[in-house]
């Protein structure tokens, strides 16, 4: 009778363990109970990378020799902000790749005042040279339509005095003209700047009226062409004011008034002048 040979699948392998059948149904071999040696890609624990700082510079610079490696200063080690370009401890400058000699000294600066905060009067445009050559173009202009103007017959001497005479009023009211500015200023509540701005702008603007009070134009009567050529001077003035000073109607109307105001006051002081003059040329005893 033959003998019966032994079961090869229960049979020790090398090492003395033995592995277990493959089930029927060809399962894994997690289902065969063996371990695997590797695990699995999806049951990997996955692992932290070590967090970096990010680059706060340009694309372009990075990599070059003024990259920080760290928060510190290449020249003084001292700490230094993210986005910082100059060391605040020694002044070195990572885009120049120098040191940058501090300045030191003192600047002068005028107090603030509450008042400053309020509009300025005169509003820009314009320069005082450009204007203020015009004002003397003009005003050489109205002197010598002065001197046309002088009543026929009328010798080298009367004609001189009234070509001064023209340029002298034009000059003299431009200062006035000045003050008014001030005191238009001080009414609306506003600042007064820019001087030599108001002093071109007022030659201008008064040359032109003193223009057209002496145009050599006469009409019949003395007492009509005076007045048609003063209220012709006014208006012209006036939209002069307007257009140099660029105000409202409101505020040229109070400009105006102003003027007309001192102006009125220096004739008065002239013509005390002449009166006292006069009185104090007569003989002792004559009324």
């Amino acid at each position: 009778m033959p003998e019966e040979q032994p079961d090869k699948s229960d049979a020790p392998r090398p090492g003395g363990q033995g592995v277990p059948a493959a089930p029927p149904d060809g399962g894994t071999s997690e289902d065969r109970g063996v371990i695997p040696l590797e695990p699995k890609a999806e049951d990997a624990i996955p692992t932290a990378r070590p967090a970096t700082r990010a680059p706060t510079g340009p694309t372009s610079e990075r990599g070059s020799i003024l990259h920080l490696a760290s928060d510190a200063c290449p020249n003084c080690a001292q700490p230094m902000e993210d986005a910082a370009v100059v060391c605040m401890s020694c002044g070195y400058d990572l885009k120049a790749n120098r040191v940058i000699a501090p300045t030191t000294g003192m600047v002068e600066v005028e107090p603030t005042r509450p008042g400053d905060a309020r509009p300025e009067f005169v509003r820009p445009g314009g320069t005082p040279k450009v204007v203020g050559a015009l004002g003397g173009i003009v005003l050489a202009t109205a002197g010598v339509s002065a001197g046309f103007a002088a009543p026929t017959g009328s010798g080298w001497v009367v004609t001189g005095a009234m070509v001064v005479l023209a340029v002298y009023s034009g000059i003299l009211h431009t200062a006035t003209g000045v003050a008014a500015v001030w005191c238009a200023s001080k009414y609306v509540g506003e600042r007064f700047t820019r001087i030599d701005l108001v002093a071109a702008r007022m030659l201008l603007a008064f040359a032109t009226f003193v223009l057209v009070l002496n145009l050599p134009v006469h009409l019949p009567y003395e007492w009509l062409d005076k007045g048609v050529k003063l209220l012709a001077a006014v208006g012209v003035y006036f939209l002069m004011l307007m257009a140099l000073f660029r105000r409202d109607r409101r505020v040229s109307l109070v400009l105006l008034g102003m003027h007309a105001g001192i102006w009125v006051f220096v004739q008065i002081g002239v013509l005390l002048g002449v009166v006292l003059q006069s009185m104090a040329n007569q003989p002792a005893g004559k009324p």
